[in-house]
């Protein structure tokens, strides 16, 4: 009977191990890129896998330029910038160690979040859940997956520049504009600067309007680069896939493909200004969709 019993508990034993061993490895073989491999054709993301930060020809010489679709790009020089926030900035979380970082050559940016009127006049439709706040305001309810099939089309119908989503540090960079605040615009954050929860400011700032809706692009003040709403209104996806730190990741021309998730910036008009900052940083799944989340496109 003592034999019967052992024997049990040995094969008991031995199919957690099995099932151990198999989530593991199923965790380890996560990445968002080879699983969307399967769901779309691989050319969908060859800017992501031929993309090297730091290579590459420019379609332009010129400082700003305007497409077909009447998105204007501004062009970002390249320059070293202190990377996340320091650990007495308001509202900062773990995943913002602050380092150096350098960008080593110059990048085109938007200098507004894509509209629904040029979501539309690439894909045909407009997802949006606030399509009453008009065709200027900024598309929402796309996910990762959506705007990389968005900017396959969009490079195939225009020719003007060769766009993508920023890397996340060209996104940091190009939002702090120079400053090592925890906006652009100084340690506080005026609702006529950014669209946001302006009831809940930083801690001694003063409070605002909240408009509890995205608004029209580059309705309120730019940063010192030309940037509209790189603080707020609809958050804002970014190429690289998420890591909970900046460990281990070169301090040139940052960029990260392995992970289990794809990082967000900038807050949105639904959140508090500590979520706006600079430096903050979230993930989401690549198939997200939500009516606080967009993009602008980057390019060289």
């Amino acid at each position: 009977m003592e034999k019967i019993i052992s024997l049990f508990f040995k094969i008991i034993s031995l199919n957690l191990v099995l099932i151990i061993l198999v989530s593991c490895s199923s965790l380890q073989a996560f990445n968002p890129v080879s699983v969307l491999d399967k769901l779309f054709p691989p050319t969908i993301y060859e800017e992501i896998r031929d993309f090297r930060p730091g290579e590459g020809s420019f379609s332009s010489n010129e400082p700003r330029i305007t497409n077909s679709l009447g998105m204007t790009f501004v062009r970002i020089p390249a320059g070293t910038f202190w990377m996340g926030s320091p650990h007495d900035e308001p509202a900062r979380y773990d995943n913002e160690e602050l380092h150096q970082v350098e960008i080593t050559m110059d990048f085109y940016i938007m200098t507004t979040e894509v509209t629904q009127a040029q979501w539309e006049a690439v894909m045909g439709n407009n997802p949006s859940y606030f399509k009453d706040c008009g065709p200027d305001c900024p598309v929402e309810q796309v996910s990762w997956e959506d705007v990389h099939v968005f900017i396959q089309k969009l490079n195939k119908m225009d020719k003007t520049l060769v766009v993508r989503l920023p890397t996340e540090a060209e996104w940091e960079y190009a939002a702090r504009a120079g400053t090592n605040t925890p906006f652009a615009f100084g340690p506080c954050l005026s609702t006529n600067q950014a669209n946001y929860a302006g009831g809940l400011p930083m801690s001694g700032c003063p409070t605002g309007k909240n408009r509890k809706t995205p608004i029209k692009t580059a309705s309120l003040e730019p940063n010192a680069w030309g940037l509209y709403d790189m603080h707020g209104n609809v958050w804002e996806w970014v190429m690289d896939i998420y890591r909970e730190d900046y460990e281990n990741l070169p301090r040139v021309n940052p960029f990260n493909t392995k992970g289990s998730g794809v990082i967000v910036r900038g807050g949105s008009w639904s959140n508090y200004a500590g979520n706006c900052r600079s430096a903050n940083r979230i993930t989401e799944w690549t198939g997200k969709r939500s009516k606080t989340l967009g993009f602008r496109l980057a390019g060289q």
